[in-house]
């Protein structure tokens, strides 16, 4: 699956969970940023400031954002966006102050994750 067969509701949930993680040590890093860039473009940009506008709009805390995210059904989605936000958190050399959010969705979504080396 690619980030272009994401349907609405898996799109939402992937920006708001990147804006999550790159925001949960209050200092976006030039990786992080670049990670960012990179999503915004493979929705346009136009369509990625829509997103981030809902985003801020449908979630005001945490508690929100996890009902979302339990909605998501697709398995497929679920290993493409937590692979996706899991990308932007090991960009951020000081460590993973949002691993709590990450472990609980890896448990809810039944993401196995393999970190190999290349």
């Amino acid at each position: 699956m690619e980030i272009a067969d994401l349907n609405e509701d898996e799109r939402l949930a992937l920006v708001a969970l990147i804006e999550l993680v790159a925001e949960s040590n209050r200092t976006i890093t030039e990786e992080e940023q670049k990670e960012i860039s990179a999503l915004a473009d493979a929705f346009g940009a136009d369509a990625y400031r829509s997103l981030v506008d809902a985003v801020d709009e449908r979630f005001p805390d945490e508690e929100a954002l996890r009902r979302h995210l339990g909605g998501i059904e697709r398995q497929a989605a679920r290993d493409l966006i937590y692979g996706q936000a899991l990308e932007v958190a090991l960009s951020d050399a000081e460590g993973l102050p949002h691993s709590r959010v990450l472990d609980w969705l890896r448990g809810a979504w039944n993401v196995s994750v393999e970190i190999g080396s290349s």
